[in-house]
């Protein structure tokens, strides 16, 4: 084959490029529910008409991503248990003249362990005292990742519904006494297990009968950054006592200033206390801590904490636009110029094809990356539709169903049949079985016709 010869100054034939690869297996210990940003730099020699491509799988090879080098890259591994994974990495060497060939020099792979939703609600459920057999959390959870994750003080439930807000999901407690947490995109069964008619029920109606549902969603990102000083974020105002051979642990909340976001890399001191004064141990939490002091004498002390406070910097904002909705594309637009004392460019308006209706969610402390943002936005703007389409229904019950079940409805008026999917559930016995539930009409259904 000719390659690269000319022939009536056209070259006559082409080739593919030659290639060879390499894959390298690195083990790396997870802790459960936690995720990975993965970076690659490379240092290499690429004649003209060579290069080198750098690629990881997460998944034993089944896919492999793109590196580009000095960019960050979010890996979901299985961490729904703790352990190593192997992170691969395939190093592709290719070349259009069989004379020349790249050369590597050094290849650094960088691998930052991530909070993930799924971290956040194991910590619950562990805390709680549960064992792994009496809940199950959706895999899902590892999409979603917190730079700074943390919850508000409080209980396990309200901790829970922190994480189900964060996450627009679904927690309930099933038949078999197992706690539930889904994700969002959580498989809904289309088949319906029960048909419910004109004789199984008297009354519906709709819960949100005049929600237009939004087709334009602004999601605000927070970015938190530790201060750049060291600052004291607690001091004890009474002076606290303590005795010979005794040891006391001391809960310390955060001063009012900083309990709005976390407060990190604190370190307790004792002020004003002899030798034979000493701090066994300190743990952290979002609102405080908890120091444990013994002692060899009889003294008195007063105990601080320093740390560096969690502050929000640089406010992102994420719109997502539905297919009613088209927005024109600003960028580059020369708005309020003057060539010659004319204006040059004048300021395009969107373009709508519909009534925009938007909705904006408020700011959330775990919605922290801009990428994070984007996904709540585009799960938003598919769920607004469901909003419509919900309803409150009161039958003569069925012990059998239970949430998450699909259901067929008979309409009141009018004839046939309406996949509907149970959101929440309630038997009453007083004398005779009642029941009342929630149910929202299947999204499959509610789709457009193509």
């Amino acid at each position: 084959m000719i390659y690269g010869e000319l022939l009536y100054q056209e070259e006559l034939y082409d080739r593919d490029p030659l290639q060879g690869s390499r894959i390298i297996s690195i083990p790396i210990d997870f802790e459960i529910g936690m995720g990975a940003f993965i970076a690659a730099t490379i240092s290499a020699t690429t004649p003209i008409g060579t290069r080198v491509i750098v690629e990881y799988s997460p998944d034993n090879q089944t896919t492999w991503n793109r590196l580009w080098p000095g960019e960050f890259y979010y890996t979901v591994f299985d961490t729904t248990a703790a352990g190593s994974k192997l992170l691969y990495i395939r190093l592709r060497l290719e070349t259009t003249d069989r004379n020349l060939s790249p050369e590597i020099d050094r290849l650094t792979v960088i691998v930052e362990q991530i909070a993930t939703a799924y971290r956040l609600a194991y910590e619950v459920f562990y805390d709680a005292g549960l064992s792994p057999e009496e809940y199950w959390i959706d895999p899902e959870l590892l999409e979603f990742y917190i730079p700074f994750a943390w919850l508000r003080r409080g209980s396990h439930a309200a901790g829970l519904k922190q994480v189900i807000k964060f996450i627009l999901g679904n927690c309930y407690c099933d038949r078999q006494n197992v706690i539930r947490l889904e994700g969002p995109g959580y498989p809904v069964n289309i088949n319906p297990v029960a048909t419910l008619t004109t004789a199984d029920y008297r009354e519906k109606k709709p819960i949100n009968q005049k929600i237009s549902p939004a087709n334009e969603v602004t999601v605000y990102a927070n970015p938190l950054v530790p201060t750049e000083q060291y600052e004291e974020v607690y001091r004890n105002n009474a002076v606290t006592s303590i005795k010979a051979g005794e040891m006391i642990e001391l809960t310390a909340y955060f001063t009012t200033f900083y309990t709005q976001n976390p407060v990190v890399n604190c370190t307790a001191t004792l002020e004003g206390t002899p030798a034979g004064v000493e701090i066994i141990s300190q743990t952290y939490y979002a609102w405080g801590g908890k120091i444990i002091v013994s002692s060899t004498v009889n003294a008195q002390f007063t105990l601080v904490i320093n740390g560096y406070p969690l502050k929000v910097k640089g406010r992102l904002t994420e719109v997502f636009s539905g297919p009613e909705t088209i927005l024109m594309n600003t960028d580059g637009i020369l708005y309020g110029e003057y060539l010659y004392g004319e204006r040059t460019y004048e300021h395009q308006s969107p373009t709508h094809t519909g009534a925009v209706i938007g909705y904006t969610l408020p700011s959330y402390q775990l919605i922290q990356t801009r990428e994070i943002a984007r996904k709540i936005a585009g799960i938003l703007l598919n769920k607004f539709p469901e909003a419509a389409n919900k309803l409150e229904l009161k039958y003569r019950g069925n012990p059998a169903l239970t949430v998450d079940d699909a259901i067929a409805l008979a309409g009141l008026r009018q004839p046939g049949l309406k996949n509907y999917t149970i959101k929440t559930h309630e038997l009453v016995f007083n004398g005779a079985l009642q029941g009342q539930i929630e149910i929202k009409q299947l999204i499959l259904e509610l789709l457009p016709e193509t």
